[in-house]
């Protein structure tokens, strides 16, 4: 029974170093500028894909990179009023979203330093 034991611990500690290997190996699931491939969000920062943009569907992101923010500005949008700014690639100006940097609704607050991508101006790195 020992050794049945000792080849057990054996078979799991493999497993846990292969898995190791596999995860190192496939890296952070980026999305970038539909433009110019420029790497501008992490998947694991997506809050919610139900959002709406200018161009349909958008993602509520928890950070960004690589991006310019514009001037900031009032706008009224589908849950009320924001000040917002837009954002853009860094790197070729491709307008992306927008920043919200302040919300006046109570139950909005919640979007405050965040990022909204527009699904049509970003595309998933190919490595998933």
């Amino acid at each position: 029974m020992g050794e049945n034991l000792i080849d057990l611990f054996g078979e799991v500690d493999h497993a846990l170093k292969v898995f190791d290997r596999m995860a190192q190996s496939v890296g952070p699931r980026l999305y970038s500028c539909c433009n110019c491939r420029n790497h501008v969000g992490l998947h694991d920062d997506i809050i919610s894909k139900a959002f709406q943009g200018r161009t349909g569907r958008a993602f509520l992101f928890s950070h960004a990179m690589n991006i310019v923010v514009g001037p900031k500005e009032d706008r009224n949008l589908l849950t009320g009023l924001h000040t917002v700014a837009d954002i853009s690639c860094a790197d070729c100006n491709e307008p992306l979203g927008w920043k919200y940097e302040r919300a006046y609704e109570s139950s909005q607050k919640y979007k405050e330093g965040k990022f909204i991508f527009e699904k049509a101006k970003i595309v998933k790195e190919e490595d998933w």
